[in-house]
């Protein structure tokens, strides 16, 4: 296809020396070659830094290297990146998971020729070492239409997604949050003009025992409530807004 249209894939970083290796090797060897790669360390404890650089120095100008002056959070970086980033469209990959080769040339392929805001794709559940765990989280189920893409635990992921970035200045991620993503994707997705949605593109989504999806409780759960103010507040001029605050309450919540 066509590779004349920049996409910025922004790839924030932090304690994550075992995996990003897997990660930027994957987003270098898209059959989608004209990608910009931002990858940001999060100030990681780790060894992680000391990864980007050996790979910026292998790979060159393909990949664009910064790193926080202090820990800033995910949401922190992943604004930074979107502020840094040079194409139309922008995609998030997390440091430990990684994609198809195909990925990016199937979410680009699709949002341009469905003249849409933002492609949708599914996810495949791996472990650490890449072994498959269930069945593909489907992302959309049924018609494509906003309330059914809403209406999935999938829907508030900015990782399964390539979005035009100018919504992602629009409707920035909540910095000092977590789950920061509720109140960025959610309002792109009911302000958007058109969404497209593909099964062709694999993501692989790699379950660790110590993220923070499986991190045991804590109060910065708490933080959801904010999220989801403020992603009500973003939608609040929606046409089916009671429609929209009821799915969105179901799968964040429960």
């Amino acid at each position: 296809m066509n590779n004349k249209e920049k996409i910025s894939v922004i790839v924030p970083c932090y304690n994550v020396e075992k995996f990003v290796e897997k990660c930027i090797d994957s987003l270098i060897n898209q059959t989608y070659d004209n990608i910009e790669i931002i990858a940001i360390d999060d100030q990681s404890k780790d060894n992680t830094f000391e990864v980007l650089k050996k790979l910026k120095e292998k790979y060159g100008e393909k990949i664009t290297l910064y790193q926080n002056e202090k820990n800033k959070g995910l949401a922190y970086t992943r604004n930074f990146g979107v502020s840094k980033a040079n194409g139309k469209y922008v995609g998030f990959i997390d440091s430990d998971d990684y994609i198809d080769p195909h990925y990016y040339e199937v979410l680009v392929e699709k949002i341009i020729n469905e003249k849409a805001d933002l492609v949708v794709n599914d996810i495949q559940l791996v472990d650490e070492n890449g072994k498959y765990i269930g069945n593909v989280n489907k992302a959309c189920n049924g018609e494509i239409s906003k309330l059914n893409i809403i209406d999935n635990g999938l829907c508030a992921s900015a990782c399964n997604k390539l979005l035009r970035k100018d919504l992602l200045v629009k409707y920035p991620f909540l910095e000092g949050k977590i789950n920061e993503d509720v109140a960025s994707i959610i309002p792109i997705i009911v302000n958007s003009n058109k969404i497209a949605y593909t099964d062709k593109a694999v993501y692989f989504y790699v379950q660790r025992s110590n993220s923070i999806q499986n991190s045991k409780f804590s109060e910065k759960r708490f933080d959801m409530f904010d999220s989801i103010s403020v992603c009500l507040d973003r939608i609040k001029d929606s046409e089916n807004y009671e429609e929209y605050k009821d799915v969105i309450l179901l799968h964040q919540l429960l």
